[in-house]
Order: C-alpha cells, then sequence, then structure tokens
C-alpha cells in the first residue's frame, strides 16, 4: 500500500468520525433528554438519592460530571429557593424544637433497639467518618471507642472551637441529644450532617455504635433506678440544724 492510498483510507476513517460525531450532537439538539429531579416511582425501602453535598465540596466540578447529578443539583437548588421563600414567622414556626428533649430509658431501648437497622443508617457516617480501631481521621474522626470518650479528643484530629469548647463526655444522652440535630446542639461545628430527627433511628444507631469498642461499653441504669438512688441521695441530707436561742 502505497502513501496515496493510506491517505485515503485515514481520510475515510476520521471522516465517518466526524459524521457519527455530528449525528450525535444533532440527535442530541433535536431529541434532549430530560433526567428527572427525583424518582418518577419510589420503590418501597429505597431511599431517594439525595445531592451529596459533602461530595461537592470536595470534588467540584468533578461531582457534576453525570448530567443526572446536575439535574438533581438543579431541583435541590429549586427546593431552596421555596424554603427560602416561606414566611419567616411559618418557618419559625415549622422548625421550632422543645428546648429539652424528653429522654429514653437507655437501659431498656438499646438492648430493644434494631442494631441492623442501626447499621444501615451508619452507612451515612462513612462520607466523613470509620469506626475501625486504629483507623485514619477522614473530614471527621475515627469514632472506634466513642462512647464514653471526652468530646474532643481523639489524637491527630483538628476539632472546631465549638467542639472543643463543648466539653464533657460522649455518653448515650449526649450522643443522642447530639445526632437529633448536630448544627443545633453545638452551634459551629464541622459537622454538616442534618442530623436524625426520629429517636427510634438514633437508638438503633447507638446500639450499633455499641460494637465499635473492644467491649460494648455498660448501659446507664434504669430511670427508676436512678431515681431511686437520687432520692435516697436527698434522703440521707442530714437537716439543717436548728438555731438556738
Amino acid at each position: 500500500m502505497d502513501l496515496w492510498e493510506g491517505s485515503k483510507y485515514g481520510a475515510a476513517i476520521l471522516g465517518a468520525l466526524l459524521l457519527a460525531a455530528i449525528c450525535d450532537w444533532l440527535g442530541g439538539a433535536m431529541y434532549p433528554v430530560t433526567y428527572l429531579v427525583r424518582p418518577a416511582y419510589i420503590v418501597p425501602g429505597v431511599a431517594e438519592p439525595t445531592v451529596d453535598l459533602a461530595e461537592l465540596r470536595r470534588q467540584w466540578p468533578q461531582a457534576l460530571a453525570s448530567p443526572a447529578d446536575r439535574a438533581r443539583l438543579l431541583g435541590y437548588m429549586r427546593d431552596m429557593r421555596k424554603v427560602a421563600s416561606i414566611n419567616p414567622a411559618q418557618e419559625s414556626a415549622a422548625t421550632a424544637e422543645p428546648a429539652v428533649e424528653q429522654l429514653p430509658d437507655f437501659a431498656a431501648a438499646i438492648p430493644a433497639a434494631n442494631v441492623a437497622a442501626g447499621q444501615e443508617t451508619a452507612q451515612r457516617c462513612l462520607q466523613c467518618h470509620v469506626w475501625d480501631k486504629g483507623g485514619p481521621n477522614k473530614i471527621g474522626p475515627d469514632l472506634y471507642g466513642i462512647i464514653g470518650r471526652p468530646r474532643a479528643s481523639h489524637p491527630g484530629f483538628d476539632y472546631s472551637s465549638a467542639m472543643t469548647a463543648k466539653g464533657g463526655t460522649w455518653t448515650y444522652d449526649e450522643i443522642f441529644r447530639f445526632l437529633r440535630s448536630p448544627g443545633r446542639y453545638i452551634p459551629g461545628t464541622k459537622m454538616t450532617f442534618v442530623g436524625l430527627p426520629r429517636a427510634q433511628d438514633r437508638l438503633n444507631l447507638i446500639a450499633f455504635m455499641r460494637s465499635w469498642a473492644d467491649t460494648p461499653p455498660p448501659l446507664p441504669p434504669h430511670k427508676a433506678q436512678k431515681a431511686d438512688v437520687d432520692t435516697g441521695a436527698k434522703a440521707t441530707k442530714p437537716a439543717p440544724a436548728k438555731a438556738k436561742p
């Protein structure tokens, strides 16, 4: 095959590729694909895909490589405008929460919780955390041994000043309150997770979190038992002596 023949074959291949590209462009322009903002049919037991804001923040704009991802982001932004247009009084009434949440009896509620459901809920945490012994810190610290650990104490992680100033220990009740709405419970925390408003979801997750330790952390005493202890302590408190005349 001489140079002339090779040039003709090369030109034919390039021409075919160019024709295919033009046809693809014309087809997309004439019949554009409409990507759904949300699923047209909700399958029971399957969660609706949402915009992964943490991944979007880490990998912008590569996180929007898929047209479906871009459509979901646009839908999310439209929902943001709807929320912003709500009357401030209605918004405050809709988002108002009781100052103090009624805590469950952890000694009874944790053993009765669904550990498998808690493990499924914990998959949301994998974007920012691991719970392996000696595991690495990611966007958030390693959560192994979190129950009973002093707050903001995991080595090698740069905690927010709000988390450090909060102090205290990650007890069952503290974790329960924090998981409801991390940003509200500790304003200024780096944790952007919106929270778990359902108490049972938090109990299931905490039941699974007890496995993130060499041995499961002990449960607090039953509420009735604790009340009896408190009452007994108050009863044995000596009465103040009367002043002598």
